[in-house]
């Protein structure tokens, strides 16, 4: 078995030292994609003994619709090298201790093709406490971030958000990792400031994609802020043993801001204003500065609609919870 990491970045050196570190012990090999960094990024990379690729192109490959191609580059990178394994991870993520412990172990009992999943927990304006029990968009979620090479093994697809590793995701071709054993730390909503002008990145590059999509797009990202019904929960001491703890950084959004002002000198600020992304202050200046105006707020059935489905797919959420309890399954 030999296990490649395999991570795409952009201007994270606050995050990365944190990243590489979890994966101590965890992986044979750490393989990058920088993604038009402007900061030391590359450089801590390659420190920590990875290799570092180099995403073409003017802008942001993220931002044109080319994760797929970024990816797939770093796991034919993998495979090239004698990868039997891949370890997907974003550089705004790392796995906790005992991963390190158990990871090997779960990795070696996966047949070709087949997955392995750990919980994803997203720390909330912290980086000591992470979003639980509020039935959110949150709430226990599993991502296949390994999968085992195979001769029919998939390319990835999409534009943005596809699974973090290629081929199946049914239930009988993934292997959740115990909770106990490891789990997956979500850094990205550490400073929400930050978090929100990422979303609001996502917001704009998939409406310059897709102009009739407005509605669509503020339904998929409406649950991404909402903080209605927030709960959380302290991270466990043990589970950050060994990594070195990240400072929030107003510099990691700097990038994402520039690449809204560009969408916005490219489009015109007016053609992005049905997206919700107007109560972030940063952008309601720059949407008065340039028009001279404030941007409209949703209608009351929009607000409606919103609030009906959040709390509908909080209710779902229960009920499986629920159904669990009753057949006696921890998860």
């Amino acid at each position: 078995m030999t296990v490649a990491a395999l991570i795409p970045f952009r201007n994270e050196e606050v995050l990365l030292p944190c990243c590489l570190a979890s994966l101590k012990g965890v992986a044979d090999m750490v393989i990058g994609m920088d993604d038009h960094s402007s900061d030391r990024s590359a450089e801590i990379f390659q420190a920590a003994g990875g290799v570092v690729l180099t995403a073409e192109g003017d802008y942001s490959g993220f931002s044109q619709g080319k994760e797929k191609v970024i990816r797939q580059t770093l796991l034919e990178e993998a495979r090239r090298r004698g990868a039997t394994h891949f370890l997907c991870l974003d550089a705004d993520e790392a796995l906790t201790a005992p991963f390190r412990t158990y990871g090997r172990e779960l990795m070696e009992g996966l047949e070709p093709g087949h997955k392995l999943a750990l919980r994803w927990l997203t720390l909330w304006g912290s980086t000591t406490v992470f979003r639980e029990g509020d039935y959110s968009k949150f709430h226990r979620i599993y991502r296949g971030i390994i999968v085992r090479d195979a001769e029919d093994l998939p390319s990835y697809a999409g534009f943005l958000h596809m699974p973090r590793t290629p081929g199946s995701d049914s239930r009988n071709n993934v292997t959740r990792c115990p909770l106990e054993k490891g789990a997956l730390l979500h850094f990205t909503a550490m400073d929400l400031s930050s978090y929100q002008l990422k979303i609001a990145w996502y917001h704009c590059i998939e409406l310059a994609r897709s102009p009739k999509d407005a509605e669509r797009i503020n339904r998929f990202y409406f649950r991404d802020w909402d903080e209605t019904h927030l709960k959380l929960r302290t991270v466990p001491e043990g589970w950050t043993e060994g990594l070195p703890a990240p400072a929030p950084s107003e510099e990691r959004s700097v990038w994402q801001l520039a690449e809204l002002r560009r969408l916005f000198d490219e489009r015109g600020i007016e053609f992005f204003e049905p997206l919700e992304i107007w109560h972030i202050p940063l952008l309601r200046e720059e949407f008065q500065r340039r028009t001279g105006r404030l941007p409209r707020k949703p209608d009351f059935f929009t607000r409606l609609r919103r609030t009906v489905r959040r709390e509908r797919k909080r209710f779902d959420r229960w009920i499986v919870d629920v159904e669990r309890t009753i057949r006696g399954e921890e998860e």
